[in-house]
């Protein structure tokens, strides 16, 4: 399924990103276990491992069931984002599952069609190639030929590691006993139901969002110094890149929600 959807979009027959693109939504069910939201981890391997394992401490100590999703960005700005992926893309990370993040967007953009996407060095782009051991800034780019250029990044990035990216979906529906959770990167418009969102809003963000419509979201894409869990907005980027600090809320039916960190408080 991986192979024919890549193939389909390096080959110019799908677009990930245009106006007719359909929204991929997934809904998950929390009975009896746990879903832990992680933030944006932004290529930082070492720390997206220690939250990890202080997950399955965490699980452990409650006889919990769990998976885990990350909250898009999980490349980009830190030196291993090659890391992160291999790790995605292994067998190990069987119950940990990621939704599409703008930097992820602006990846793919970049794979199809990197002269014409450029800019996305400038955003993390250039540290995630140099996880790949390509040394490619935009003077070598604009020296090169379209095609040159693309079998550059073929060669360099794994087939997989494009195919896992291109297959994430845009937005979560988590529903616990409790009440249900909107989980997208960015944002979310209430005034639409969730199937009819802007992929845009979902990964960059709706700066007029309404806080009074009562919907429960989750979220990165925005650094806070803590998360605060409110009524209506959870924020779960911690800044790993910049503060070293890799957030988690603990989502399960019946329980409270919680916080956990890759660093003691």
């Amino acid at each position: 399924m991986l192979k024919g959807l890549l193939r389909n979009f390096l080959d110019g027959r799908t677009s990930f990103f245009g106006g007719d693109e359909s929204l991929r939504v997934c809904t998950l069910e929390v009975n009896g276990g746990a879903t832990y939201i992680v933030g944006d981890v932004h290529g930082c391997l070492d720390e997206l491992t220690e939250l990890l394992r202080r997950i399955a401490t965490d699980a452990a100590a409650n006889a919990l069931p769990y998976r885990v999703l990350l909250i898009g960005d999980v490349i980009d700005r830190g030196m291993n984002s090659a890391g992160v992926m291999d790790f995605l893309c292994s067998s190990t990370a069987e119950n940990v599952m990621a939704i599409l993040g703008n930097h992820e967007e602006m990846f793919l953009r970049f794979y199809d069609d990197p002269r014409s996407n450029i800019d996305w060095l400038d955003f993390g782009g250039f540290e995630t190639l140099m996880s790949y051991g390509l040394a490619l800034d935009r003077s070598a780019l604009r020296k090169m030929s379209a095609r040159r250029a693309k079998q550059v990044l073929e060669t360099h990035i794994p087939y997989a590691h494009v195919a896992y990216l291109a297959s994430l979906n845009h937005v979560v529906e988590l529903v616990t006993q409790d009440g249900t959770f909107i989980v997208s990167h960015a944002g979310y418009d209430a005034e639409r139901p969730i199937h009819a969102q802007s992929l845009k809003t979902l990964l960059w963000g709706k700066q007029t969002f309404d806080r009074s419509v009562g919907v429960r979201r989750v979220h990165g894409h925005v650094m806070v110094e803590r998360t605060e869990i409110t009524h209506t907005t959870i924020m779960v980027d911690t800044g790993c890149y910049r503060t070293g600090r890799l957030t988690a809320l603990r989502v399960g039916s019946n329980m409270p929600l919680t916080l956990i960190s890759n660093k003691d408080p």
